[in-house]
């Protein structure tokens, strides 16, 4: 199987060391048996920053379930930082 991978970050909500994404992607290429796959979606990720600087993918869901909830995160005591209606 021959496939290429494209992925795009559209949006970038960070929270101290948590990170949430909003990614576009695409899969074009064959199947062994030649048919065609034309795959594309939008998805979610979430990074942890490590303590060397780097990020680490913690949760991945490649289909927008965020989408169509509405998104609220808070701090550690419980205060509203971010809300965000669906789009």
């Amino acid at each position: 199987m021959k496939v290429k991978l494209e992925a795009r970050v559209r949006r970038v909500i960070q929270a101290g060391n948590l990170a949430l994404l909003t990614t576009e992607w695409s899969i074009v290429g064959t199947e062994p048996d030649g048919k065609p796959i034309n795959l594309n979606g939008r998805g979610t990720v979430v990074l942890r920053s490590q303590f060397d600087g780097s990020w680490l993918m913690v949760i991945e869901n490649p289909w927008e379930l965020l989408n169509i909830l509405s998104l609220t995160l808070t701090n550690m005591k419980g205060n509203v930082i971010l809300k965000q209606p669906p789009s």
